[in-house]
């Protein structure tokens, strides 16, 4: 059995590059987060983070909400247009035959003569973005659209098809250092220990360190910060949670320690940090207001 970086995220990262699309996935039942931890799941973009500061609630509610009632009823692949008029794929992914959770595939822009390949159109809120914040935005004709599609279902069954392997014989195939690193992937936001993973492998605790040295040069602490860290900059760059909400999302016990952490990782703030993030998105499309 080849590794989920092989199988699933790797495709991935080439679909993305090659359409020019983000790829996220919301997770209905816990199957997918428990099994398959280094899958996106921040549903995030800068477009969202600028454009929707003041809807985010009313985004999600479309997308969890009403998406998720209309995969449940259609039982296959949507388009969908959101409030700000930005268009997504969003295709169902099924675990032994139940609806587990949704790929979504974008964001990109269709001329109006195309809306007919929409499934779902939220009402527009008053707010509308401006030409140089749409700009982020790629635009698709059709038959991209169609492209995409076939592409992003076929990842899709090849993520179905990998989860048919998880919990049998040939899911221990992993090597040891990829073990090691999808059992911090999938734990980095609980209260683990080195002696965790040196059960997790069946190993002793000596040689479990002696493992992390060679195949990461770091201790156990330093690769579990590592993983809050990467979290935590993905949170604050894409989205308006706050410092709190992703300290705790990170799997810190205050927002104290959080702010403590991640100041002597970057140097800065986690609000500096994001400040720096939305400005530095501002600049590269001519200053968005």
């Amino acid at each position: 059995m080849k590794s989920l970086e092989e199988e699933i995220l790797n495709p991935i990262k080439i679909f993305e590059q090659l359409f020019q699309c983000h790829v996220s996935f919301h997770d209905y039942t816990g199957f997918m987060k428990n099994n398959m931890r280094r899958l996106n799941y921040l549903h995030l973009s800068n477009f969202c983070a600028i454009q929707k500061k003041d809807s985010e609630r009313i985004c999600m509610n479309f997308d969890f909400h009403v998406v998720q009632n209309e995969l449940f009823s259609r039982q296959k692949s949507i388009f969908k247009r959101c409030h700000a008029g930005i268009v997504e794929l969003v295709l169902p992914v099924f675990v032994k035959g139940k609806l587990s959770g949704a790929m979504f595939v974008g964001q990109f822009q269709i001329a109006e003569k195309d809306r007919n390949i929409l499934d779902i159109t939220a009402k527009p809120i008053s707010r509308t973005a401006n030409s140089k914040l749409l700009d982020m935005i790629p635009r698709f004709d059709i038959e991209k659209t169609k492209a995409i599609k076939c592409f992003a279902e076929l990842i899709v069954k090849n993520l179905e098809r990998y989860t048919s392997y998880l919990n049998t014989p040939e899911a221990f195939t992993l090597n040891r250092s990829e073990r090691i690193q999808l059992f911090i992937d999938n734990n980095f936001t609980k209260n683990i220990s080195l002696e965790d993973l040196a059960k997790h492998m069946g190993l002793s605790v000596p040689r479990i360190s002696q493992l992390l040295k060679k195949y990461f040069d770091k201790g156990f602490s330093s690769l579990i910060m590592d993983a809050k860290m990467k979290h935590a900059e993905k949170l604050l760059s894409n989205s308006f949670f706050t410092m709190e909400v992703v300290g705790y999302a990170c799997g810190f016990s205050s927002p104290s320690y959080f702010f403590r952490a991640f100041k002597k990782t970057y140097g800065c703030t986690p609000h500096e940090f994001r400040i720096k993030s939305l400005s530095k998105i501002n600049s590269n499309y001519g200053g968005i207001s």
